[in-house]
């Protein structure tokens, strides 16, 4: 995850700012994804095997620090919203 907004205009453009760096960048509404807080626009890149690898590829992009990047399962299940991974 690299963005949460509560706008999709706010999103697209931190898509639009990211695409140079991260090209397969992608904007999703929270609400359609069970496994994250609703109401928000995501900005992401997906998918990774693990939390692990997709910090991993944050700190390749310039994106290590919490504030701009953490792990996130994508899933159906409501519960999965705890399972979040930062980097250190």
């Amino acid at each position: 995850m690299l963005g949460s907004l509560t706008t999709v205009e706010g999103a697209r453009e931190d898509q639009a700012k990211l695409r140079a760096t991260a090209p397969s960048v992608a904007v999703a509404h929270s609400d359609s994804i069970p496994s994250l807080r609703p109401g928000y626009w995501v900005v992401f890149v997906a998918p990774f095997p693990t939390g692990d690898a997709a910090i991993a590829y944050c700190r390749s992009i310039g994106r290590g620090d919490r504030d701009k990047c953490y792990a996130s399962n994508f899933s159906n299940d409501p519960a999965d919203r705890s399972k979040r991974i930062f980097p250190n």
